[in-house]
Formats: C-alpha cells, structure tokens, sequence
C-alpha cells in the first residue's frame, strides 16, 4: 500500500500524565496534501507547573472553558481506524494517549490488512525515520531538523495559515504536527522514496532492536 493512499494523522500533544494533555493538534495528510488541521485547548486534570508553563506557554487560565482531553474520544478513535498515527518522537503521544484511554476501538493493523487491532500504534515516528536515514546529524530535535532540511520558510507559511496567532511558535501542538508534517513529506519527496509503502514507513520508524519482533507480531 503506498504510503499516500490513505490518510495518515500527524499528531503533537502539550501537557504531562500530571496535568493531563493541555492541547493538541492535527494535521490529516492524504494524497500528499494536507486535508484538515485541528487544535484545541484542554482543562488540566491536574497542576501546571511552572517549568511545564515556561514551555508551552499554556496557564489555568487559558484552559478555564474547555473540557478535558477525554471527552474527544469520537476523534481520536477515528483517527486511528482510518489511518496510522504519526508524531515526532511518537513514544510521548503514545504514552499520553495510552493513559486516557489504553486502548481504541477495534482498528485496521496496517502492518496486516488482514487483521484488526486496539492498539494505538505502530507509529509513524519522523524523528526515528530521520535517524534511520541520516544517521550522521548531530541532534533530531523537531526545529533543528526542519533548519537543518531548509524547511523553516514552508513551515512559515503553513503555520501562518493554520496557527492562531497566539498559539504559532514551537511547542504549540499544532506548530509541531505541522513541522513534522514537513518532515514527512520531506522523506516521501526524496527521488529514492518515491515507491514506500505505509509498512516501510512503520517498520523505519522502529529501532532495529524491535523491528523484529514488530514484523513478526504482523505475520
């Protein structure tokens, strides 16, 4: 299956397992174009402390109307069973995903056509695509990355057009599902890649460790 034939789900998430998720951003990439953006604030489940604040700039105060991340259950169990979930560094959304709802509906396995799963994952991870294919860098954080691939004037660009203009700087949800969206496209674009497949993309952004037993659970 080739890895523009169904929708993939960029996401970032702001908070903690102690404050809960404080906000997230989506971006829906089909076809190779960018198909729907959503963010949204959430209530804190729990305190905000203040090194977490001087991050992401997200207070009490700010999240006083909104309803806690576990209300939008109907999203993101949709998300997942239309097509595989992607982040940067995806084991943090994973976790957070997890300590809401451990698992999700009954969803397809895109490792497997032929079976289902209620797992959140396997992920997209651009930041471990990157390491697999540009092992000489010298850090894979989000910004560098998107520096270092000149990728800062489109991310400019996107970010104006879907970013509240409060919420348009690094470790805004949406700011980052938008880099890494970037990033991805940036991988799919290289001559070389031209013919991957969603598996390709899963399998590459697992450690070679358990690259192994990912591909065995799939058969």
């Amino acid at each position: 299956m080739h890895w523009s034939s169904i929708p993939i789900h960029i996401i970032d998430f702001e908070g903690t397992k102690t404050s809960g998720i404080l906000e997230y951003g989506i971006v829906t990439l089909h076809n190779n174009q960018i198909t729907q953006t959503l963010s949204q604030l959430c209530l804190p489940t729990g305190p905000i402390n203040s090194q977490d604040f001087h991050l992401h700039r997200i207070s009490q105060i700010d999240t006083q109307n909104t309803l806690p991340f576990s209300h939008n259950w109907p999203l993101f169990s949709s998300l997942r069973s239309t097509g595989p979930l992607t982040a940067h560094h995806a084991q943090t959304e994973n976790t957070l995903l997890k300590h809401t709802w451990p698992y999700t509906k009954n969803s397809p396995d895109f490792l497997n056509p032929k079976l289902t799963s209620t797992s959140w994952g396997p992920w997209i991870d651009t930041c471990q695509l990157f390491k697999t294919l540009f092992p000489q860098l010298i850090s894979y954080k989000l910004i560098h990355l998107i520096n270092t691939f000149h990728l800062t004037d489109k991310l400019t660009k996107l970010t104006k057009k879907h970013c509240l203009p409060t919420r348009c700087q690094p470790h805004c949800a949406l700011y980052d599902a938008l880099a890494s969206t970037l990033l991805l496209q940036y991988i799919a674009n290289l001559p070389e890649l031209q013919h991957i497949t969603i598996t390709w993309l899963i399998l590459n952004s697992t450690p070679h460790s358990h690259r192994q037993s990912l591909t065995q659970k799939s058969l």
